[in-house]
């Protein structure tokens, strides 16, 4: 495996899929380096449970402290899980490992409003296009394509990868349904909602031919829009309606799952629509609805 591509794809992966900044993901790079520094010269795709238990010893050995270690060790799950997601490796050798814990942060949720503003976006740019008299035809069927696929990632709360690797052949507009596959292949079946629905189908007739085997949301040359591309479009269409510069496409993910505990939805139901193998991955977000509920109530007068 060639690492310095690899590398290249998991800083991808970092940006688009955990929202993380570029301080972020250097240090990430930086940890992980370390530890296939650790590997010699081993495929990371044969990575085991042995090697992170030598890198711990190995890094206590020259003085890492939990704090330093906590971090090196979220950068290699984050690697493991990246390569979990790429179908390299098929099993998380981190997953029965005892490792020292700190804090944990977090995640950031938009509101409805905020969501909305962002889902409404490519139709706002319809609006002021049309209205310009630059609407052309192929714009139009890309604006389109946009919409369908911010509301698509909302309703289903996809990864970004498992969002641009749908095919047409993925989704049944009759059933309401869409198939996914997830971390080390794992496939699920998640709902679609009727607005959701509208938008494929308004996409769908606005776009050239296809089959089941095409892309759902195309890229150039008839290929799959690229995770990088999703990316830069959630941040252009955030700062357009004046969202936070760190509105990412995780953050949409965030605000799915958010917001379906603050509707009632059940946890086992959430973390079956996210595809978290462990229950702990979801129970952060009934922390974020809680963090939620406490600023809305130190708004009141009386508190």
């Amino acid at each position: 495996m060639d690492r310095e591509k690899m590398l290249r794809d998991f800083s991808t992966y970092l940006s688009v899929e955990k929202g993380l900044s570029q301080l972020s993901i250097k240090a990430y790079i930086s940890d992980v380096r370390i530890f296939l520094d650790s590997l010699g010269s081993r495929d990371p795709s044969r990575i085991t449970e042995s090697d992170v238990v030598d890198f711990i010893k190995e890094r206590r050995e020259k003085g890492d402290k939990d704090t330093t270690l906590v971090r090196r060790l979220s950068s290699v799950h984050a690697l493991i899980s990246f390569l979990n997601l790429e179908g390299v490796l098929r099993s998380d050798p981190m997953e029965m490992l005892k490792r020292p814990r700190l804090e944990q942060r977090l995640p950031k949720a938009e509101d409805r409003q905020n969501i909305e503003l962002l889902l409404n976006a490519p139709y706002n740019v319809i609006s002021d296009k049309r209205e310009r008299g630059k609407l052309t035809e192929n714009k139009h069927s890309k604006l389109l394509r946009d919409a369908a696929m911010l509301e698509v990632a909302y309703s289903t709360g996809l990864r970004a990868t498992e969002l641009v690797n749908l095919k047409v052949g993925d989704v049944d507009l009759n059933g309401m349904y869409l198939r996914t596959k997830g971390k080390r292949g794992r496939e699920r079946t998640i709902p679609i909602g009727e607005v959701a629905k509208k938008k494929i189908k308004e996409y769908f007739e606005n776009r050239g031919d296809y089959s089941n085997e095409s892309p759902l949301f195309e890229g150039k040359n008839g290929g799959p829009i690229s995770r990088n591309w999703f990316w830069f479009m959630v941040k252009q269409y955030a700062k357009y309606v004046g969202l936070p510069s760190d509105v990412s496409p995780h953050t949409i993910r965030h605000s799915f799952a958010t917001h379906l505990l603050e509707g009632g939805a059940d946890i086992k139901t959430v973390q079956a629509l996210l595809g978290h193998k462990m229950i702990s991955s979801t129970q952060i977000y009934t922390k974020v609805t809680s963090e939620r509920k406490k600023e809305v109530i130190s708004r009141h007068p009386g508190s």
